[in-house]
């Protein structure tokens, strides 16, 4: 069973909860992990698609150049470079956040 099933498991399960009555007083409380569960709590899983794996690698290679010189800035600068939406997608990620920024060429 792959994480993003048990994640999918888990927020329908919650959101099943969301109906409680005034009688039975039960809160659904996401701990842990990032705000992810909680979007898709409230909001519904995402409709993104997902990327293919010659993306994948492609970020990933590109990632490695920077990574292996710790250059997080200059990463940023090329995946902002790419584009308006890149340029305002990378002003939202933490300081960083390599992982973010990966995804954001794939």
């Amino acid at each position: 069973v792959s994480r993003r099933k048990l994640v999918v498991d888990e927020i329908e399960k919650a959101r099943s909860l969301k109906g409680y009555g005034k009688d039975d007083p039960l809160l659904p409380v996401v701990c842990g992990g990032t705000m992810m569960y909680i979007q898709w709590l409230v909001h519904g899983q995402p409709d993104a698609m997902r990327p293919s794996e010659e993306a994948v690698k492609e970020a990933t290679a590109i990632m490695s150049k920077y990574k292996s010189d710790d250059d997080y800035q200059g990463a940023v600068d090329y995946v902002a470079k790419l584009g308006k939406p890149f340029a305002e997608r990378v002003p939202t990620l933490c300081n960083g956040d390599w992982y973010r920024l990966g995804r954001t060429l794939e």
